[in-house]
């Protein structure tokens, strides 16, 4: 297409001028792509019909058509009615709007809430379904885009002055991961093994055992104090007949030592006796009784045993 010298009409800032300039420079040259990018910058400094009419021309040699069309007519909308440019701004219009190629996407079902609909990467309205849309003519690709589902894409090609429609699908549902398992319960705790209970129905017999040795030691300790004690009052009576304030006859004399022997052996055996006594009938009260098959085992039980003198001490935790 010719343009009118007319259409090299450009008002504006100085560098949106400049930039307009370069793009008609471009445009005789036939460097059609720097031109529309010079146009684009000029158009962004400063809009104007003039410039939106130059860019419509350099995008219509680039095969553009759609983008030609939609700039042709803002341009056109653009021009006052004494513009010598709105001739050729209608008669591009025209043109184009003849060769443009026209794309329906159509639906069978409203897509749910968040889908997205693009064409060649630009998002369209929802308004947009069912409306032929002016679309450069050559290949497109379609991608919808929703929730909980897979990318649905679709490729077509579009010849000049075409009109197609397209049937919109969603993708594959995707697959919810489940969710993710809460804390388990606390697991109720498990009765004892076998080797545990069969290990405390041991250390109980084991521990009663002492109990009753240490007992019966005991008692044999009291036992012997006793006898000694006994025999040490029998000697002391001995020595008390046969000595006096002057001395003692041989009889008395050995009187007295076995005395001392004797009562040496029947306060240890006594004390010894004793504490024996008190730790094993302790050990006996309180060591845990044997338990029936698969009854649970308590926590063991400590005991201290102490003496202080003639005197025993029992302490312990259960």
């Amino acid at each position: 297409m010719a343009v009118a010298p007319g259409v090299a009409w450009a008002d504006g800032s100085p560098v949106a001028e400049q930039l307009f300039r370069d793009g008609r420079a471009a445009m005789k040259k036939g460097d059609y792509e720097r031109a529309r990018t010079m146009f684009v910058e000029s158009q962004r400094l400063d809009p104007a019909a003039g410039t939106l009419l130059n860019l419509a021309l350099a995008e219509e040699k680039l095969g553009k058509l759609a983008s030609a069309w939609e700039h042709s007519g803002t341009a056109l909308e653009g021009f006052s009615a004494s513009d010598d440019r709105i001739a050729v701004a209608k008669k591009l219009h025209d043109d184009l709007d003849k060769r443009v190629a026209r794309l329906t996407l159509t639906t069978s079902a409203p897509f749910p809430a968040g889908t997205k609909v693009l064409v060649d990467g630009t998002e369209l309205s929802m308004a947009s379904l069912g409306v032929a849309l002016p679309q450069d003519p050559g290949p497109h690709r379609i991608v919808v885009r929703a929730p909980d589902h897979k990318d649905r894409e679709f490729s077509l090609t579009l010849a000049e002055r075409a009109a197609q429609t397209q049937a919109l699908e969603l993708g594959e549902v995707v697959d919810t991961p489940p969710l993710a398992p809460g804390p388990a319960p606390a697991a109720a705790s498990a009765p004892p093994s076998a080797p545990e209970r069969e290990h405390a129905e041991t250390g109980s017999e084991t521990t009663r055992a002492v109990g009753w040795a240490l007992t019966v030691a005991g008692g044999v300790g009291l036992v012997v104090g006793g006898v000694t004690g006994v025999l040490t009052i029998g000697r002391k009576n001995t020595t008390d007949e046969h000595c006096n304030t002057t001395g003692c006859d041989s009889e008395g004399f050995d009187a007295s030592k076995e005395g001392r022997t004797l009562g040496t052996v029947s306060t240890v055996a006594f004390v010894a006796g004793a504490a024996l006594a008190v730790g094993g009938v302790s050990i006996l009260l309180f060591a845990p009784k044997p338990r029936a098959r698969g009854e649970a085992v308590s926590p063991a039980s400590s005991l201290r045993l102490g003496v202080n003198g003639l005197a025993g001490s029992v302490s312990g935790t259960f």
